[in-house]
Parts: structure tokens; sequence; C-alpha cells
């Protein structure tokens, strides 16, 4: 009984994998034929069966982005390609399509210069993926136990294992500060603006001061809650309150 349980679990796994990627198929058929509204429909399914299961595709963020553009629908080009650079930060695929992407927009909003060493710093977490940094901080905590075991039984020659100790330590914090700031990029809150123009307020009220109107595919970051309105951030730093059924948020 449990022989015939384990296989149909596999067939029912390799089967629901064999649909999303004949969806996948199909997607890319429709794409090729320019119907980019079927396109979207069986990418977007694709995702969706994929998502079920806990799981992200660069790839079908990406194709959704690109056939959203070829429809001129800039605001979902945006936010697919957006959730493909959270899956690869360092793609240059996605990174130049969003530069071309921005170039249309209306707003032309101005990203502050990141210094050489934060540039360089920022570049090695994102080259990691974030499952290789947890699964290094877990070997090198397992290693400075050991190490440090060894040496407090003194049973052996110190000198050997205050350096293996000391050597993964560093791994140990250097690697948790990389993983730390891989998180915290993963968990910052971030959307794209869905509606034509939107007014931004001093204070989460349309009665308060109008500070400055956005447009459709701006990039903002969302930091607060409240009646109806979401907090807002800008790239540049300027902010206010607008309200959230604007925004649609990167996942």
């Amino acid at each position: 009984m449990r022989k015939w349980l384990v296989i149909l679990l596999c067939l029912t796994t390799f089967g629901s994998a064999s649909d999303i990627g004949a969806l996948y198929r199909k997607a890319g058929e429709a794409y090729a034929a320019k119907d980019y509204d079927k396109a979207i429909e069986l990418y977007s399914q694709a995702a969706s069966e994929l998502s079920a299961s806990g799981e992200k595709s660069f790839d079908l963020m990406y194709n959704l982005g690109c056939a959203s553009f070829r429809k001129e629908d800039l605001a979902s080009a945006r936010l697919y390609f957006e959730q493909a650079r959270r899956i690869r930060p360092l793609d240059p695929s996605v990174n130049r399509n969003l530069k071309v992407l921005e170039s249309r927009l209306s707003d032309k909003i101005k990203v502050p210069p990141v210094g050489t060493v934060e540039k360089a710093y920022q570049h090695l977490y994102q080259s990691i993926p974030y499952p290789v940094l947890t699964g290094s901080l877990l070997i090198f905590w397992f290693l400075v136990f050991i190490f440090l075991g060894l040496l407090i039984s003194g049973r052996y020659s110190r000198k050997p294992f205050y350096y293996g100790l000391g050597v993964s330590l560093i791994l140990l914090l250097m690697t948790f500060g990389l993983a730390n700031s891989r998180a915290g990029e993963l968990a910052r809150r971030e959307a794209v603006v869905f509606q034509p123009e939107v007014e931004v307020f001093s204070e989460p009220s349309t009665s308060s001061s109008l500070l400055f109107r956005i447009h459709s595919g701006a990039l903002v970051g969302m930091e607060g809650e409240q009646s109806g309105f979401v907090h807002i951030i800008l790239p540049d730093g300027m902010n206010g309150w607008a309200r959230k059924q604007s925004f649609k948020a990167i996942h």
C-alpha cells in the first residue's frame, strides 16, 4: 500500500510540473504570434500554479513583464520586472528592460548615487542566493561550536584550533552581515502605481495638504497604513500619504 502511495505522489508531482511546462510552451507560442493577451493569461496561470507550491519563477515574471510591455501596459510590466529582479537582482536583461521602461514613464525620479564601497557590498550579497547564505550560516555556526568544543576539551594541540575558531568566527560574521542585508532587501515593502495619476498628501486624509502627484508605473516604498491610506516614499526621498487602492505590491 505504501509503495502505491509513493508512486501516486510522484506521478502527481511530475504531472503538475508537466502541466506548468505545457502552459509555458503555449504561452511562448502565443508571444511569438504576438497574441500578448493570451501569452499573459497562460504565463499568469503557470505562475499561479507554481506559487501554490510556494515557488517563484524568474522566467515567468520576466516573460510576463515583456508581454505587458509589448501591450504598452507599463505599470504591469514594471510590476513583473521588479518581481523578477527580486529573484535575480543582478540579471542584466531585467535591469536593462527596467531602464528602458523607466525612460517611458511620466515621472523621472532621480535615484541618489550609491558609493563605490556600498555598491560593491550590494553586488556581493545580491550575487549569492539567499538559501546559500542561510545554509552557510548554519555550517559556520557548527564549525565554531566544533572548534570551541575541541579547545575546551584540551586533548589536542590548541594552536590549530585557535586558528580554526578565529577563521570560522570571521566567516560567520561576514555571512551573517550578507544574509541580513539580503533579508532586509527581500523584506522591503515596495509597490507600483496603477492609477493614471495619484495625489500624495501630508496626512492620511484628502483634506490635508497636497504635496505632489505621481503617475502610473512609478515605484514607491511603503512604510505604514492608516484609514485606507498608505505612507509612501519615493527613491529620491519625497514622501507622503496616498490611497492604498492606487498601488499593487511587489512580492
